[in-house]
């Protein structure tokens, strides 16, 4: 395979890989063996990771184990360290993600004394690459047909000395000897990423046969399910003590004496393109006649899939406006989030969007913390709301799908919300909660700027497959009624069954932006105003956040 090396300007390193076009999205999963879990189920180890599905993007981090020497938490500069590079990530307005960019970002702000290695992998749809950012002996993996076509190099001072990013210099390298790699990927390639305690313990022929084994016995295969498949295979190569393992054979190209696998912490994260895997779902669906069942069978596991749009009220104005609302979307977790800043902070000199944005970060951060079975929004906001320090307040909303038992569990506070339509017919609409007119409940930085995180409003809202949610900030609640929604929804499918979450999320935030301006036409902000006392007609110029999420 082709390769070429070239500098850029900062020193890092830069590698690109042939290229090859397609469109392409990924789904992801990923699975975490702490080494000490057996021994103390609740130990976080000293490894990290992060998964972004909106943003296509992944990450990893190994601590390193020297610091507990010091007295110091081996993994809690690791965990700083992904949980800015989440930050980063979720700030990104560009069209693709930096990952470069995203972990020098993270770098400046990690301040915990320790150090680790580090991976970013971000797709990008444009030029159809993975662009990766690394320091040190994590790595990945890109598999096509089943085999291994491309591994990434490793940095190492020596044998088992890895390059690793520090707090101070003197406790590691600069970001700036990152190195850059871009590699060229098709549908149903599978990428696989992990942690020394992976690629220290499998050879890619070992992958290689887990991957047949897997995949000609189920199509149905999750990420998830292959991640784990692969980590316990490296978890029991790490306890053996006679074969041959890659670490084994590094030690012994240093002329070190060491035989069989290295006991550390386990982290796999397995990403394979969507395009391909859609279209055999699809043809063994065809054949099985699984379509219907899929649809009606109640006693499935329920999933989403979403996507989301927004438009800043100043964008015309101001592109690099980032406005007063703030949202995320976390597959992995089938989760997501919003807030809007309330605007009257602007009169203190104060960004009114600054304390929204820190507290969807931390929403985020709270959200790749969470070791349960489903997501308790309710826990994770409050975990948000007390982290979050700056000067403002905002309205709020989590939302978060429990496969197993079918519901919806959401936290509101405010104004924002969200409707579930079910055969393209509105069923239900979250309730708002305000102290008056155009007054909505607000979490605060302190008990006089705000409401306290216990006036959330918690919400369950059972949902079957098929059913699709809406939900946004009063962007959009202001500025359109159910019926508009369930009309764009019924022309949307009718024309193209497969329109994604984003692009719906598009179509409507383009038709709430319009309704926005639209001077004489009632909207449910002019009727509210009505019932208040108040004179107004027609929309409510505002910052547009919609997320849409399709149940499957």
């Amino acid at each position: 395979m082709d390769q070429k090396i070239e500098k850029r300007s900062s020193g890092m390193n830069k590698m690109i890989i042939e290229k090859f076009y397609g469109s392409l999205d990924m789904i992801m999963g990923s699975f975490y063996i702490p080494k000490e879990y057996h021994l103390r189920p609740e130990s976080k180890g000293q490894d990290s990771h992060f998964l972004f599905q909106e943003k296509k993007s992944f990450g990893l981090a190994d601590g390193v184990g020297g610091w507990i020497k010091k007295g110091i938490d081996s993994g809690e500069y690791s965990r700083q360290l992904m949980n800015n590079s989440l930050i980063a990530l979720n700030q990104e307005t560009r069209g693709h993600v930096n990952p470069t960019r995203v972990l020098e970002e993270a770098y400046y702000v990690t301040k915990s004394p320790g150090s680790s290695t580090a991976c970013i992998i971000t797709l990008n749809d444009d030029d159809h690459c993975l662009h990766v950012v690394n320091v040190g002996d994590s790595g990945f993996l890109v598999f096509r047909n089943r085999k291994c076509i491309f591994q990434s190099p490793i940095q190492q001072h020596g044998f088992n000395h890895p390059y690793q990013l520090g707090c101070r210099s003197q406790f590691g390298d600069g970001v700036d000897v990152a190195i850059e790699i871009v590699v060229s990927v098709q549908s149903g390639d599978i990428v696989i990423a992990g942690t020394d305690g992976l690629l220290d313990n499998m050879f890619p022929s070992e992958i290689e046969e887990i991957l047949m084994k897997a995949q000609d016995g189920d199509v149905h295969q999750t990420p998830a399910n292959l991640a784990l498949t692969i980590a316990e295979y490296a978890l029991y190569n790490s306890l053996d003590k006679y074969s041959e393992s890659p670490f084994s054979r590094a030690a012994h190209l240093a002329g070190k004496n060491h035989v069989g696998g290295k006991i550390d912490d386990i982290t796999l994260l397995f990403n394979s393109f969507l395009a391909q895997i859609k279209k055999r779902l699809m043809e063994k669906k065809k054949r099985s006649g699984m379509k219907k069942k899929i649809v009606k069978n109640c006693s499935s596991r329920l999933d989403m899939i979403m996507g989301s749009f927004y438009i800043p009220k100043e964008y015309e104005l101001r592109p690099e406006s980032q406005g007063e609302d703030s949202h995320f979307v976390c597959q992995e977790k089938k989760s997501f989030g919003f807030a809007d800043g309330v605007g009257g902070w602007i009169k203190k000199g104060i960004d009114s969007g600054e304390y929204s944005r820190q507290l969807m970060n931390n929403s985020l951060i709270a959200l790749n913390q969470e070791t349960r079975g489903h997501v308790d929004p309710t826990m994770v906001l409050e975990e948000a709301y007390y982290k979050t320090k700056c000067q403002g307040s905002s309205t709020a909303c989590i939302i978060a799908l429990d496969g197993d038992h079918h519901c919806l569990h959401v936290a509101n506070v405010g104004d924002s919300g969200f409707l579930v339509f079910r055969n393209r017919k509105c069923i239900y609409q979250s309730p708002i909660q305000q102290h008056g007119f155009n007054h909505p409940y607000q979490l605060g930085s302190n008990s006089r700027s705000g409401d306290s995180v216990d006036t959330a409003m918690e919400i369950v809202v059972s949902v079957q497959s098929g059913d699709i949610v809406v939900a946004g900030t009063d962007g959009l609640l202001d500025n359109m009624f159910p019926s508009e929604i369930e009309e764009i929804l019924t022309k949307t499918l009718d024309r193209d069954d497969h329109q994604t979450p984003e692009d719906l999320a598009w179509t409507i935030a383009e038709y709430a932006l319009y309704n926005s301006f639209d001077r004489y036409s009632e909207s449910p902000f002019s009727r509210a105003a009505h019932l208040a006392g108040k004179n107004h007609v027609g929309g409510k110029i505002d910052d547009i956040t919609v997320v849409v999420a399709k149940i499957i």
